[in-house]
């Protein structure tokens, strides 16, 4: 239900848009390097974002909150292809027709 409403929210975001629920704990990567185990069970409750030199390195997520992105996007991606696949149709594109620009010579489609 979590993911769901999660997926709702950012239905309508462009792809690659991330959406900060709470400040992300931050590390450095010697940090992980020295206490790895802490930082994985830390991860476990909270988003940890690894630095490298000031900068954003990598995010250390929990498989739960890993499993609920790859909903969200495959969900975004099932809503892109049907919007898309609705405004063919409606552009006059049927199922023979794009059989008949898969199967034989595109160049003169294109």
């Amino acid at each position: 239900m979590k993911g769901e409403l999660l997926a709702a929210a950012l239905r309508d975001r462009p792809i690659g848009y991330v959406t900060i629920i709470s400040v992300m704990r931050q590390v450095s990567v010697s940090e992980v390097k020295e206490d790895f185990a802490y930082i994985m069970d830390s991860a476990q409750q909270e988003p940890i974002l690894v630095k490298e030199h000031d900068r954003n390195y990598v995010a250390i997520i929990s498989m739960n909150d890993y499993e609920d992105l790859v909903k969200i996007k495959n969900l975004r991606l099932k809503n892109i292809s049907a919007d898309l696949g609705a405004e063919a149709q409606a552009n006059g594109l049927t199922l023979e027709l794009l059989n008949e620009i898969l199967d034989g010579d595109r160049t003169k489609f294109f």
